[in-house]
């Protein structure tokens, strides 16, 4: 896993993970960090091919931005637990020149890439009186204006699904 670090102002120009990019899974999850105004094309902090499993507790997604996923693009299972983790103002945008489709302001979750792929699972859990904080996070679909988005699901083939966050 990843723990008590800090990632800031990073970029990764053709790919995922504009602070880390994980080609297997992760184990351990994502505790005490902050990654801040980090920008890819999928997964403007963090994007992990495979499975998380593990805590992000404690720890700060703020201002990152990318086509999918503003600060994570996950493909694969995830069960994490996140008390006091917290996402905010980070941007999902359209990229006209990638036709990348501005999806998952906080997180985009593609549990399915194809039509007949088994569906992944998504568990996110926070312990009673320690909140996750969805704050300021935004997708801006083609031709379309910025709109409050937290989490995308990309399984539910073709469309996907958007979820707001409610308090």
């Amino acid at each position: 896993g990843i723990s008590g670090s800090t990632f800031e102002n990073n970029t990764a120009a053709l790919s995922g993970g504009g602070a880390v990019f994980v080609g297997s899974g992760l184990t351990g999850g994502i505790s005490g960090s902050t990654f801040t105004s980090n920008t890819a094309s999928y997964g403007g902090a963090v994007t992990v091919w495979g499975d998380l499993t593990g805590d992000i507790s404690g720890s700060e997604f703020s201002g990152n931005q990318a086509s999918w996923g503003g600060a994570l693009y996950l493909v694969g299972n995830v069960d994490i637990s996140g008390a006091g983790a917290q996402f905010l103002g980070n941007k999902a945008v359209y990229d006209a020149a990638n036709t990348s489709f501005g999806r998952g302001g906080a997180i985009f979750h593609n549990g399915g890439q194809n039509p007949g792929d088994p569906v992944k699972t998504f568990n996110l859990s926070a312990t009673p009186g320690t909140p996750i904080v969805f704050s300021g996070n935004t997708h801006t679909p083609a031709n379309a204006g910025a709109t409050p988005n937290s989490i995308y699901f990309g399984n539910l083939w073709p469309a996907g699904v958007d979820g707001q966050v409610a308090a």
